[in-house]
Protein backbone atom coordinates (compact mmCIF):
# COMPACT_ATOMS: atom_id res chain seq x y z
CA UNK A 1 0.00 0.00 0.00
CA UNK A 2 1.30 3.55 -0.83
CA UNK A 3 -0.05 6.95 0.69
CA UNK A 4 0.50 8.69 -1.62
CA UNK A 5 -2.39 11.39 -1.17
CA UNK A 6 -3.99 11.39 1.87
CA UNK A 7 -6.58 13.23 0.41
CA UNK A 8 -9.06 10.10 -0.58
CA UNK A 9 -11.66 9.65 -3.18
CA UNK A 10 -14.19 10.33 -0.76
CA UNK A 11 -13.89 13.81 -0.80
CA UNK A 12 -13.94 13.74 -4.76
CA UNK A 13 -17.45 11.39 -4.33
CA UNK A 14 -18.72 14.38 -2.10
CA UNK A 15 -17.99 17.33 -4.28
CA UNK A 16 -19.58 15.11 -6.97
CA UNK A 17 -23.10 14.79 -5.02
CA UNK A 18 -23.52 18.10 -3.80
CA UNK A 19 -21.62 20.48 -6.18
CA UNK A 20 -24.41 22.19 -8.55
CA UNK A 21 -23.09 23.34 -11.88
CA UNK A 22 -25.24 26.21 -12.25
CA UNK A 23 -24.06 27.59 -8.83
CA UNK A 24 -20.67 28.55 -7.32
CA UNK A 25 -19.30 25.89 -4.57
CA UNK A 26 -18.31 26.66 -1.26
CA UNK A 27 -15.26 25.56 0.47
CA UNK A 28 -15.15 23.99 4.28
CA UNK A 29 -12.18 24.74 6.10
CA UNK A 30 -11.44 22.37 9.28
CA UNK A 31 -9.56 23.43 12.30
CA UNK A 32 -8.03 22.01 15.19
CA UNK A 33 -7.74 24.08 18.21
CA UNK A 34 -6.49 22.90 21.69
CA UNK A 35 -7.41 24.62 24.51
CA UNK A 36 -7.06 24.69 28.30
CA UNK A 37 -9.51 26.45 30.32
CA UNK A 38 -11.66 27.98 27.56
CA UNK A 39 -8.19 29.50 26.32
CA UNK A 40 -5.98 28.38 22.75
CA UNK A 41 -2.88 26.64 24.25
CA UNK A 42 -0.01 28.01 22.85
CA UNK A 43 3.48 26.47 23.63
CA UNK A 44 5.50 27.40 26.66
CA UNK A 45 3.04 30.25 27.82
CA UNK A 46 1.99 29.39 31.19
CA UNK A 47 -1.64 28.31 32.46
CA UNK A 48 -3.70 27.39 35.36
CA UNK A 49 -5.99 24.41 34.18
CA UNK A 50 -9.12 23.54 35.49
CA UNK A 51 -7.53 20.74 38.02
CA UNK A 52 -5.82 23.41 39.21
CA UNK A 53 -2.18 22.92 38.32
CA UNK A 54 -0.21 25.48 36.76
CA UNK A 55 2.18 24.23 33.96
CA UNK A 56 3.25 25.04 30.39
CA UNK A 57 3.14 23.06 27.42
CA UNK A 58 6.12 21.93 25.28
CA UNK A 59 5.30 19.71 22.87
CA UNK A 60 1.99 18.67 21.35
CA UNK A 61 1.88 15.93 18.63
CA UNK A 62 -1.08 13.58 17.59
CA UNK A 63 -2.63 11.63 14.74
CA UNK A 64 -6.02 12.34 13.19
CA UNK A 65 -7.02 9.13 11.02
CA UNK A 66 -9.82 8.72 8.61
CA UNK A 67 -11.02 12.42 9.09
CA UNK A 68 -15.23 12.63 7.55
CA UNK A 69 -17.97 14.54 7.71
CA UNK A 70 -21.88 12.87 8.41
CA UNK A 71 -24.45 14.48 6.02
CA UNK A 72 -28.31 13.20 5.95
CA UNK A 73 -27.28 10.60 7.65
CA UNK A 74 -24.36 9.71 5.07
CA UNK A 75 -20.54 9.70 5.72
CA UNK A 76 -17.86 11.25 3.35
CA UNK A 77 -14.29 10.93 3.95
CA UNK A 78 -12.38 13.89 3.58
CA UNK A 79 -8.60 12.88 4.48
CA UNK A 80 -6.90 9.93 5.96
CA UNK A 81 -4.09 11.14 7.82
CA UNK A 82 -3.40 14.35 9.67
CA UNK A 83 0.00 14.64 11.98
CA UNK A 84 -1.70 17.89 14.02
CA UNK A 85 1.15 19.70 15.49
CA UNK A 86 0.74 22.50 17.65
CA UNK A 87 4.74 24.23 16.44
CA UNK A 88 3.27 23.93 12.87
CA UNK A 89 -0.16 25.90 12.55
CA UNK A 90 -0.40 25.22 8.47
CA UNK A 91 -1.00 21.18 10.19
CA UNK A 92 -3.89 22.51 12.13
CA UNK A 93 -6.26 23.57 9.16
CA UNK A 94 -7.42 21.73 6.00
CA UNK A 95 -9.56 23.43 3.09
CA UNK A 96 -11.62 21.01 0.98
CA UNK A 97 -14.11 22.68 -2.05
CA UNK A 98 -16.96 21.33 -3.66
CA UNK A 99 -19.65 22.28 -1.17
CA UNK A 100 -23.31 22.91 -1.55
CA UNK A 101 -25.86 24.49 0.63
CA UNK A 102 -25.51 21.42 3.87
CA UNK A 103 -25.68 20.60 6.93
CA UNK A 104 -22.96 18.85 8.85
CA UNK A 105 -24.71 16.75 11.56
CA UNK A 106 -21.16 14.87 12.89
CA UNK A 107 -17.50 15.29 12.23
CA UNK A 108 -15.89 11.84 12.83
CA UNK A 109 -12.20 10.61 13.15
CA UNK A 110 -9.79 7.82 14.90
CA UNK A 111 -7.04 9.77 17.34
CA UNK A 112 -4.46 7.73 16.30
CA UNK A 113 -3.98 5.31 13.51
CA UNK A 114 -5.37 1.80 12.49
CA UNK A 115 -3.27 -0.87 12.88
CA UNK A 116 -2.54 -1.35 8.93
CA UNK A 117 -0.43 1.74 9.11
CA UNK A 118 0.61 1.59 13.10
CA UNK A 119 2.76 -1.56 12.31
CA UNK A 120 5.07 -1.02 9.40
CA UNK A 121 6.91 -4.01 10.06
CA UNK A 122 4.35 -6.32 10.62
CA UNK A 123 3.09 -5.37 7.21
CA UNK A 124 4.20 -6.70 4.10
CA UNK A 125 3.01 -3.67 1.85
CA UNK A 126 4.04 -1.44 4.31
CA UNK A 127 7.41 0.91 4.00
CA UNK A 128 8.20 3.43 6.22
CA UNK A 129 11.25 4.78 3.92
CA UNK A 130 8.22 5.52 0.99
CA UNK A 131 7.17 8.54 2.78
CA UNK A 132 8.48 12.09 1.92
CA UNK A 133 10.24 14.07 5.24
CA UNK A 134 6.63 16.32 4.87
CA UNK A 135 4.52 12.99 5.05
CA UNK A 136 2.58 12.83 8.40
CA UNK A 137 4.27 8.93 8.66
CA UNK A 138 7.71 9.55 7.67
CA UNK A 139 10.48 8.96 10.36
CA UNK A 140 11.50 12.35 10.51
CA UNK A 141 8.29 13.46 11.74
CA UNK A 142 9.51 11.97 15.15
CA UNK A 143 6.08 9.86 15.87
CA UNK A 144 7.54 6.66 15.02
CA UNK A 145 8.69 4.24 17.99
CA UNK A 146 11.45 2.18 16.98
CA UNK A 147 11.89 -0.32 20.21
CA UNK A 148 8.06 -0.99 19.60
CA UNK A 149 7.76 -0.84 15.51
CA UNK A 150 4.92 1.53 15.82
CA UNK A 151 3.76 5.29 16.08
CA UNK A 152 3.28 7.46 18.90
CA UNK A 153 -0.48 8.70 18.29
CA UNK A 154 -0.87 11.26 20.58
CA UNK A 155 2.89 13.07 22.49
CA UNK A 156 2.13 15.67 24.88
CA UNK A 157 5.69 17.10 26.91
CA UNK A 158 5.65 19.93 29.30
CA UNK A 159 6.05 21.47 32.78
CA UNK A 160 3.84 21.62 35.98
CA UNK A 161 4.06 23.27 38.83
CA UNK A 162 4.44 20.20 41.73
CA UNK A 163 3.74 22.45 45.31
CA UNK A 164 1.23 22.17 46.93
CA UNK A 165 1.16 25.38 47.30
CA UNK A 166 0.76 26.23 43.35
CA UNK A 167 2.45 29.31 43.69
CA UNK A 168 3.95 28.99 40.31
CA UNK A 169 7.50 29.32 40.79
CA UNK A 170 9.68 28.39 38.01
CA UNK A 171 11.33 26.28 40.79
CA UNK A 172 8.78 24.42 41.42
CA UNK A 173 7.97 22.93 37.94
CA UNK A 174 9.06 19.20 37.15
CA UNK A 175 8.78 17.91 33.61
CA UNK A 176 5.58 15.56 32.58
CA UNK A 177 5.27 13.19 29.36
CA UNK A 178 2.88 11.52 27.74
CA UNK A 179 3.49 9.03 24.85
CA UNK A 180 0.30 6.87 23.75
CA UNK A 181 1.25 4.95 21.24
CA UNK A 182 -0.18 0.89 20.51
CA UNK A 183 -2.99 -0.08 18.69
CA UNK A 184 -5.21 -0.75 21.58
CA UNK A 185 -5.23 2.56 22.72
CA UNK A 186 -6.93 4.11 19.04
CA UNK A 187 -10.11 5.82 19.79
CA UNK A 188 -13.30 6.25 17.50
CA UNK A 189 -14.09 10.32 17.95
CA UNK A 190 -17.43 11.90 17.22
CA UNK A 191 -18.43 15.04 17.96
CA UNK A 192 -22.12 15.27 18.03
CA UNK A 193 -22.76 18.13 20.07
CA UNK A 194 -23.46 20.93 17.38
CA UNK A 195 -24.97 20.59 13.69
CA UNK A 196 -22.95 22.83 11.09
CA UNK A 197 -24.67 24.53 8.11
CA UNK A 198 -22.68 25.44 5.12
CA UNK A 199 -23.47 28.49 3.08
CA UNK A 200 -23.33 27.56 -0.45
CA UNK A 201 -20.64 29.74 -2.97
CA UNK A 202 -18.75 31.19 0.77
CA UNK A 203 -15.65 29.99 2.77
CA UNK A 204 -16.73 28.18 5.50
CA UNK A 205 -14.70 27.15 8.74
CA UNK A 206 -15.36 24.32 11.46
CA UNK A 207 -13.46 24.29 14.69
CA UNK A 208 -13.11 21.29 15.92
CA UNK A 209 -11.82 21.70 19.97
CA UNK A 210 -9.05 19.77 21.84
CA UNK A 211 -10.24 20.38 25.36
CA UNK A 212 -7.01 19.71 27.29
CA UNK A 213 -8.78 19.87 30.62
CA UNK A 214 -10.83 16.58 29.94
CA UNK A 215 -7.79 14.73 29.28
CA UNK A 216 -7.22 14.71 32.88
CA UNK A 217 -10.75 14.84 33.71
CA UNK A 218 -13.25 13.66 31.68
CA UNK A 219 -16.05 13.51 34.55
CA UNK A 220 -15.20 9.61 35.05
CA UNK A 221 -11.64 9.24 35.34
CA UNK A 222 -9.51 11.66 37.05
CA UNK A 223 -5.94 12.07 36.27
CA UNK A 224 -3.42 13.72 38.73
CA UNK A 225 -0.49 15.93 36.88
CA UNK A 226 1.74 16.01 39.70
CA UNK A 227 1.38 12.23 40.35
CA UNK A 228 0.43 10.79 37.29
CA UNK A 229 3.25 12.36 35.21
CA UNK A 230 4.68 10.23 32.56
CA UNK A 231 3.67 7.25 30.05
CA UNK A 232 5.17 5.43 27.18
CA UNK A 233 2.65 3.02 27.57
CA UNK A 234 5.39 0.56 28.62
CA UNK A 235 4.36 -1.98 31.65
CA UNK A 236 1.22 -2.55 33.37
CA UNK A 237 1.74 0.31 35.54
CA UNK A 238 2.44 2.60 32.72
CA UNK A 239 -0.11 0.99 30.35
CA UNK A 240 -2.97 1.69 32.87
CA UNK A 241 -2.56 5.41 32.59
CA UNK A 242 -2.76 5.22 28.57
CA UNK A 243 -5.92 3.73 28.87
CA UNK A 244 -7.27 6.65 31.14
CA UNK A 245 -5.59 9.16 29.02
CA UNK A 246 -7.14 7.55 25.85
CA UNK A 247 -10.48 7.50 27.69
CA UNK A 248 -10.84 10.58 28.53
CA UNK A 249 -9.15 12.37 25.23
CA UNK A 250 -11.73 10.01 23.39
CA UNK A 251 -14.18 12.78 25.16
CA UNK A 252 -12.55 15.76 24.64
CA UNK A 253 -13.38 16.68 21.26
CA UNK A 254 -16.08 18.99 20.82
CA UNK A 255 -17.39 21.62 17.61
CA UNK A 256 -17.07 25.04 18.66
Amino acid sequence: MKLSNHITLGVFVLASMLFSCTKKSGTLTIQIKPIVNGQPLELNSKYKSLPGKWFKAEKLKFYVSDLAITVARQSFPLKEVILADLSNPASLSYTFSGFDDIEISNVTFGLGLKPSLNNPSKSNDYDLGQFEDANPLSGSQNMYWGMTSDYRFFLYEGRSDTSASQTNADSQYRSFQYHIGKDKFYRDVSTINKPYRLKQGEDNTLIVLLDLDKMFDSGTDKIDLGVENATEAIGPIEEALAEKLSNNLQKAFSIE
